[in-house]
């Protein structure tokens, strides 16, 4: 035979499925949140990789070479996040 439940526990089972919602809607918020700022993060590297790469084409094949950069190495060192000093010949 079933008991009926009590007034007091509708009330506390209807606390739970909310607070269960509310760690639901949260957890949903998070990553939703984490992906745009994932996104956002990488469509800014990817801007500051494409001016790195115009600043270094606007200079003078001298300036280049002063700093030990071929022009046909522009990309591939922007890209591959290397710094001066670093470049593997």
């Amino acid at each position: 035979m079933m008991q009926a439940t009590t007034t007091g526990e509708h009330i506390a089972g209807a606390h739970i499925r909310r607070a269960v919602q509310r760690e639901m809607m949260l957890a949903l918020w998070r990553v939703t949140t984490s992906s745009i700022a994932g996104a956002a993060s990488a469509y800014l590297e990817w801007r500051r990789k494409k001016r790195a790469v115009a600043e270094l084409h606007d200079l003078s094949d001298r300036m280049l070479k002063d700093i030990g950069v071929e022009r046909h190495d522009i990309e591939r060192i922007v890209r591959s996040g290397q710094e001066r000093g670093q470049i593997s010949r």
